[in-house]
């Protein structure tokens, strides 16, 4: 599994299959969406990539209300993943800066522009 801690370091790559989130915990749910991800990329053959954020975004949206208690530290988080037989993990690091960025500025400058997206995997709840 490869690591990128900044989506500059990404080549694009037309069959790539991708899943958005914190993954917090990668409990039950994460993983069922994650293994989907893996699966849909082999019959791709392509590459399945996760895409994180480093710090938690609670932690820079809600700083004044003090630290957000989380179930993983974003290196458990990334072995939690490498477990998954996920091929890439793009860490993106969460900015102030960064939250002010539209879901579509997000998609089209981060997951098209630069993973080269044919699928994305999300839960129910995004």
């Amino acid at each position: 599994m490869i690591v990128l801690r900044s989506f500059e370091k990404l080549q694009r790559q037309k069959n790539s299959v991708v899943t958005v989130g914190t993954f917090d915990g990668v409990h039950l749910a994460h993983r069922e969406i994650i293994r989907e991800v893996v699966h849909r990329a082999r019959m791709r053959e392509g590459r399945s990539v996760v895409v994180t954020f480093d710090p938690h975004p609670k932690e820079v949206v809600t700083r004044a209300r003090g630290p957000v208690q989380l179930l993983s530290s974003i290196e458990e988080r990334i072995a939690l993943l490498d477990a998954l037989h996920v091929d890439i993990v793009l860490v993106i690091p969460f900015t102030w800066e960064f939250s002010r960025m539209t879901a579509g500025e997000f998609y089209r400058s981060i997951i098209d522009a630069r993973v080269g997206v044919s699928e994305v995997v999300v839960g129910y709840d995004h």
